[in-house]
């Protein structure tokens, strides 16, 4: 019976991911809003392997981006505040690029890492974001300012990927 139970499981398993054309598609979890500049947006925040949470400590938020994947530079997160139409949701933000399609960014505030407190959640954003030292944006309702973060802060991460369009047999791939 366990068999045929583990067969049946495998079975499904393997049927769901043959259904799945995007699971190696490099930007089934991108979002192009239309920019410029060219860069796609993660259509989710990072989940953290260590305690399931969407929050990351500076050392452990460096162990997240491999390859194409990076977190966003203040230029990138200055194109999204002013290139795009950002409402607020009471929960954070949905943000529609000029392109149509819109990416949600939630107020998840930051955890502190030297008790575990969520502070400012559902009327903060604080994330990750890419410079020379460890900083994170904070997005009020109706301003933008730029936050240094303590390095005892844990932050959402949300990545961004560079995309270049060439069309090769009627697909869109990376250089």
């Amino acid at each position: 019976m366990k068999k045929l139970l583990f067969l049946c499981v495998l079975a499904c398993f393997v049927a769901c991911n043959e259904n799945n054309p995007d699971q190696n598609n490099p930007y089934a979890n991108y979002v192009d809003l239309g920019l410029s500049s060219g860069i796609l947006w993660s259509s989710v925040n990072e989940i953290n392997s260590h305690d399931s949470s969407p929050y990351f400590s500076s050392d452990e938020m460096m162990a997240v981006y491999s390859g194409h994947e990076t977190f966003p530079s203040t230029s990138d997160w200055k194109e999204l505040w002013e290139g795009c139409v950002w409402i607020w949701t009471g929960t954070g933000y949905t943000i529609v690029g000029p392109g149509g399609d819109s990416i949600t960014l939630p107020a998840l505030g930051f955890r502190s890492n030297t008790d575990g407190t969520i502070h400012d959640k559902d009327s903060m954003c604080y994330y990750w974001q890419r410079d020379n030292h460890n900083s994170a944006m904070t997005y009020y309702l109706d301003k933008k300012r730029m936050w240094v973060s303590s390095l005892m802060s844990g932050m959402p991460i949300r990545l961004v990927k560079k995309k270049n369009r060439h069309e090769a047999e009627g697909s869109i791939y990376e250089e």
